[in-house]
């Protein structure tokens, strides 16, 4: 600690001969030029607001020659006043009257009042320019921003075409009030997507799709914005996030016909530029570009999620899952997307029952705390499935008592990660023992109506 102490001081040493070598003469020198800086601010003012000639060259020429008065005084008298004041503290510091902290806040004291004489005369003047001038600088910054970016509205609230707007699932109150929910959350993206309510409606009809799933996907990708742009610029973008290369396998128009169907970031920012250049004009980069036409786009992508539906058993977490990522996850239910996409269905489903829309009882339920992530239960799950971590005591009526599973309703309900342990149909175990901290998903039968 003592060494450290004595490094602190002999490195105070050091650089207090560098301080009154570089940073006094620095000093000096501002405060010395401050009548010169008044005369010249007095000049250029007054030539900015006379143009003309006649009467600017003399002023002009008396300026010069005040400029220049100032500018010897300064050198002659006030420059050597100011070293003289410092060189007096500094003998004062030497002979110890006063310490160095005292010496310093006098000279700049002294040295402070030499540069208010210098700009007194021209203070009020000066602030009134230095308010303008950030005024209008201020202006400038909002008016180059506002070139750059689109208006905030057009970004959170694109304005569907007429076309658009025809069997519209919400009423002129939701209209109003779609402003007041950001776009990110359930209600906004559902108030948003409902715009286009009949254009999904008819998809999810045409293509078998199960009710409310393509809507929330909708709601999941895009929020309901027909010219979202992908966060990360990976080339996405429309009303279902559509990658180019599928756009243009499904017979879409594509910007610059690109045929990416993976990340491609180069291409992304070409697209944000381009998007940004049409100031989110929906009916103008629709006529370009088909991932924003809600028509067409949405029959594209319920074709794209109807395929792999029907290639993989008709199982429609799998087919979400391929929609996200190409190929199904291997175990999809549990995957963020398909639970994220299940959630806002389940909140599209009830949104439509409020507003008397005919809805597929069999899958709306009541919700429940399996519908988070995770409880204080330890599952975590969405819909027909969950995951549970065995617990020390744990038993098969136990586990399925917290479910609120009935004997009758259980499917082989229990089946673990990589064994064969199962608890079939009456509860009972096969294959060996679960373990305590072991894993089991939970199939849950939903009951028929």
């Amino acid at each position: 600690m003592a060494s450290l102490i004595d490094r602190i001081i002999n490195y105070r040493s050091r650089t207090k001969i560098q301080i009154d070598e570089y940073l006094e003469p620095a000093i000096f020198t501002v405060a010395a030029n401050g009548l010169g800086v008044v005369a010249a601010d007095k000049g250029l003012e007054w030539i900015a607001t006379h143009t003309e000639p006649t009467q600017s060259l003399p002023i002009v020429a008396g300026y010069a020659a005040a400029a220049a008065g100032a500018y010897c005084a300064n050198k002659f008298l006030i420059l050597p006043a100011a070293k003289a004041i410092r060189a007096f503290h500094k003998e004062s510091l030497q002979q110890g009257y006063t310490d160095s902290a005292l010496s310093w806040v006098k000279t700049c004291a002294e040295v402070g009042g030499v540069i208010g004489l210098c700009m007194l005369t021209n203070f009020s003047d000066s602030i009134n320019h230095f308010k303008e001038d950030l005024s209008a600088l201020t202006t400038s910054r909002k008016k180059h921003a506002r070139q750059r970016h689109p208006p905030k509205g057009k970004n959170t609230l694109t304005i569907p075409s007429k076309q658009h707007r025809k069997g519209a699932l919400l009423d002129k109150d939701d209209l109003d009030n779609i402003k007041k929910f950001p776009r990110d959350t359930p209600m906004g993206s559902f108030l948003r997507t409902g715009r286009y309510f009949a254009i999904i409606s008819a998809a999810e009809e045409k293509y078998g799709i199960e009710q409310g799933l393509l809507y929330a996907l909708a709601m999941r990708e895009s929020g309901g914005d027909p010219v979202r742009l992908n966060s990360t610029d990976d080339g996405g973008f429309g009303f279902f996030q559509l990658q180019p290369g599928i756009a243009l396998w499904k017979d879409l128009d594509v910007f610059e016909d690109n045929n990416s169907t993976g990340k491609n970031t180069k291409y992304g920012e070409r697209l944000r530029a381009w998007v940004k250049e049409n100031n989110y004009d929906l009916d103008a980069i629709a006529k370009v570009d088909h991932r924003a036409d809600v028509e067409k786009c949405t029959d594209a992508a319920a074709d794209y999620l109807s395929n792999p539906y029907n290639n993989w058993d008709g199982d429609w977490n799998k087919a979400l899952s391929a929609y996200n990522q190409g190929n199904p996850a291997p175990d999809p239910v549990n995957t963020k997307h398909v639970m994220a996409v299940r959630r806002l269905q389940q909140f599209a489903l009830n949104q439509f029952k409020v507003r008397k829309v005919k809805v597929n009882e069999s899958l709306i339920r009541p919700p429940t705390l399996k519908d988070f992530r995770f409880n204080f239960e330890g599952e975590r799950g969405n819909g027909k499935r969950f995951s549970y971590t065995v617990v020390r005591g744990d038993s098969a009526s136990r586990i399925a008592k917290k479910f609120d599973i009935a004997d009758k309703e259980v499917d082989d309900t229990f089946q673990s990660i990589g064994s064969k342990n199962v608890l079939n149909d009456k509860n009972k175990f096969v294959g060996k023992r679960l373990n305590v901290g072991q894993k089991v998903f939970i199939n849950v039968k939903l009951k028929k109506t």
